[in-house]
């Protein structure tokens, strides 16, 4: 039993043991854990993250005249979304961020991942946070970080993760940016959302 409890230590630990990378953001292939994130650079399934990172809902998708109060919906709420993860170092480890929309709830689902195994996950928490474009409104979220192999593979499975920050379409709804982007008064706007995040390392008691 000891020597099974070891080898179980050691492959939640190995470099070189195969995982895949995470769908719906990332391509489902796999790959050795360590040559995971030359992997997803290669392949843009993941991105530098930049302090403040910005997710377009749509371009040309809502009919509005730019006066009125009322608009339509900002987005087609009965499609699936998934952005590219967004990576970032810190603690000498590699993190990325996942965002996506899963429209047969209409909930946007964020989590942070760490390149290695659980016992480096259980060493950091991550903060997320949605904000507006005057950063007046902010919905924080702070749980724990997933390791990379133990993504869950349905939005369902994911959805009962503690490391899952779940948000409401309505509850941002009023956080979303609103920017024209058409020429010669076309009226076509661009709808996004920005977030922050940060992982910080758990106090040992």
């Amino acid at each position: 039993k000891d020597f099974l409890r070891s080898l179980v230590r050691h492959e939640d630990r190995c470099l070189d043991r195969t995982v895949q990378c995470p769908g719906p953001n990332g391509c489902e292939e796999k790959v050795q854990l360590k040559e995971f994130h030359r992997h997803a650079v290669r392949n843009t399934c993941s991105v530098e993250m930049k302090k403040r990172t910005k997710f377009n809902l749509s371009k040309g998708w809502m009919q509005w005249d730019g006066l009125t109060l009322k608009k339509g919906q900002e987005f087609n709420l009965r499609e699936d979304l998934a952005w590219s993860f967004f990576h970032f170092s810190k603690f000498e480890q590699q993190f990325y961020f996942s965002a996506q929309y899963f429209a047969a709830e209409e909930l946007y689902l964020f989590y942070v991942m760490v390149v290695g195994g659980t016992d480096t996950a259980e060493e950091f928490t991550a903060t997320v946070a949605i904000v507006n474009d005057d950063n007046d409104i902010k919905i924080t979220f702070e749980g724990p970080i997933m390791a990379i192999d133990k993504v869950p593979q349905t939005e369902e499975a994911l959805m009962v993760s503690p490391s899952c920050f779940i948000v409401h379409y309505r509850s941002i709804r009023n956080m979303l940016s609103i920017t024209e982007v058409g020429e010669n008064r076309n009226m076509t706007w661009s709808v996004d959302f920005e977030t922050e995040v940060d992982v910080s390392q758990v106090v040992q008691m």
